[in-house]
């Protein structure tokens, strides 16, 4: 197996969207196969194998947090609650779903994104969860609400079924373009959800 025999299976790995916990897991698993027989190769082929190591280990972690890290998601339009939702399955059984004011919005409009995290296991789930607002990181220039409480977070014993919500949002003043929205609901285990938003011309 040569470099750019590797190289091009990781890279078609890493562009394929894994959405679930199951599809992440799998790319990881299959991310760690491919650097096996690349680094059963590399190692056969080196003199120096503690060098050797050093590489396979660095490129094994490129590899796997690349899969790991899945898409931005497109919203879909959910017509019983007249916005746009993106579910997310979250670690430990927890199930994230954002529901948005806009998908597609205009420079002066008001994006509003509302956060819910389910407890769908089958036991108790301790988190620590944003209050009074979401962590948003973006490049989308959105203008900040006025008249926030100054809580950051507070932990949850969430039985199964139980829920936690939390809102945020603003007004946006970016121009025309395609974004992402990266949002983080959840700070134990910690999660973040990537988000489509298109601005369009007004």
């Amino acid at each position: 197996m040569d470099s750019r025999r590797t190289a091009g299976k990781l890279h078609r790995l890493a562009a394929r969207p894994a959405r679930g916990r199951r599809e992440r897991a799998a790319a990881r698993v299959q991310a760690i196969e491919i650097v096996n027989d690349a680094g059963n190769f590399f190692m056969r082929s080196s003199r120096n194998h503690r060098l050797s190591a050093l590489i396979l280990t660095l490129i094994a972690a490129i590899a796997i947090g690349a899969c790991a890290a899945g898409h931005p998601l497109e919203p879909y339009f959910d017509a019983e609650l007249g916005q746009y939702v993106v579910r997310y399955e979250a670690p430990n059984a927890l199930v994230q779903t954002l529901r948005l004011s806009h998908a597609e919005l205009t420079a002066g409009d008001t994006l509003v994104v509302v956060s819910t995290v389910v407890n769908h296991g089958d036991e108790a789930a301790d988190v620590t969860a944003r209050i009074c607002g979401l962590d948003l990181r973006t490049e989308l220039d959105l203008r900040e609400f006025s008249g926030r409480c100054m809580a950051y977070s507070a932990q949850r014993h969430l039985a199964p079924g139980d829920s936690v919500w939390a809102s945020d949002g603003g007004i946006v003043a970016s121009r025309p373009g395609r974004y992402t929205l990266r949002v983080r609901h959840v700070l134990d285990p910690q999660s973040w959800v990537e988000v489509r938003i298109r601005v369009l011309e007004s």
